[in-house]
């Protein structure tokens, strides 16, 4: 049980300082691979604007971080305009003058490229310490946001119900509204291919088979590689496949995308192409190692014949995590959250916060 005055000191670091870079690792060991400091230097550039890290230490200890970055409602990635958020939440909410901040900048507290709030405490730090370290770091940031003209603090995908000491810490004009959620499958335990199909029904087995024997009848067949070339078709192959969904990016960036990750993750790469005979490749998926997790990245198919997606995404890459180095856990993310689950992933329930700057 913690007793007395619990002094917390907080600090914006860069992660290209070996000491800063330490210290962020040891309050994120053991959480989502998504804030680790490889994965940040990784994916820090990603926004429009880069993103900036602080750490908040109990007694010269790290318990908490924090990364966020200043974004307009005019950048990309939509999923973080304040607009789309305040009109889910329905009329009157997230709090009366919300609808004030429409247009004005925000600083959005996130975990680049993911479905994983930025705001993090150490797994072994007691409730009174996480509450004062996340109050410590909430404040910084809506220091940050005030100095930069910010109308709000934002604090995407969040646990849902949200920790107790957030909830507790979170005063004032705010509100805690529900998002997307994300998904991940947990292989803990198994070891073959089999005892995953065997936590399925008997009709959800014969369609997993079905899927695979369609995939197979089609010609098509999987190579898995620890590297990735970089090459044209890939680039367009995942632009196209993007533009199909509806999203925007140009080569250059997915390119750059693609280096960023052979460079921060070279030795801990899965690479999965989908080859249909002798006529070449038709999709692809990259995936990450990191810690015990897999994390797929970025896939592009010319087309969903033949179960491709599902082969390569969810089957050929669980059979190459059972037999390889022992991933424990593919994060899958967030969308398809149904087709997700029918693949016997967990659902990760968010939610998110919307502060004005203290």
């Amino acid at each position: 049980m913690e007793t007395g005055t619990i002094g917390i000191t907080t600090r914006r670091v860069t992660l290209d300082d070996p000491v800063a870079a330490l210290d962020w690792a040891k309050a994120v060991e053991g959480g989502p691979p998504q804030l680790s400091v490889r994965w940040l230097v990784c994916h820090g550039a990603g926004f429009d604007r880069p993103c900036e890290y602080a750490v908040a230490y109990a007694e010269g200890r790290p318990v908490a971080v924090a990364v966020f970055h200043l974004r307009f409602d005019t950048d990309d990635h939509t999923k973080y305009r304040l607009s789309n958020h305040i009109d889910a939440a329905g009329p009157g909410l997230p709090f009366e003058g919300a609808e004030d901040l429409l247009g004005e900048p925000s600083v959005v507290v996130v975990a680049p490229s993911s479905y994983v709030s930025g705001l993090h405490v150490a797994a072994d730090a007691g409730r009174r310490t996480a509450r004062a370290a996340a109050g410590a770091l909430l404040r910084l940031v809506g220091r940050v946001a005030a100095e930069s003209g910010a109308g709000s603090v934002f604090l995407p995908h969040l646990p849902d119900p949200a920790p107790g000491w957030l909830a507790e810490e979170i005063s004032g004009p705010s509100h805690l509204f529900p998002m997307g959620a994300s998904a991940y499958l947990d292989l803990g335990g198994m070891s073959t291919f089999g005892e995953y199909l065997s936590g399925f029904t008997a009709k959800r087995r014969r369609e997993v088979v079905r899927e695979r024997r369609a995939f197979a009848a089609a010609g098509l067949r999987i190579e898995t590689s620890p590297v990735v070339t970089v090459s044209s078709d890939v680039v367009r192959r995942q632009v196209g496949h993007y533009r199909r969904y509806g999203l925007v990016s140009s080569e250059e960036r997915i390119s750059g995308q693609f280096h960023s990750l052979q460079k921060e993750y070279e030795g801990r790469l899965l690479f999965l192409k989908v080859i249909r005979g002798d006529s070449g490749v038709i999709g692809h998926v990259l995936a990450i190692q990191e810690a015990d997790w897999l994390v797929p990245k970025l896939a592009g198919f010319e087309g969903r014949e033949g179960f491709a997606y599902f082969e390569a995404t969810y089957y050929a890459m669980i059979e190459w995590a059972l037999r390889g180095p022992r991933c424990a856990r593919i994060d899958y993310g967030g969308a398809a959250i149904d087709a997700k689950v029918r693949r016997g992933c967990r659902v990760r329930p968010l939610q998110g916060a919307l502060l004005l700057p203290r």
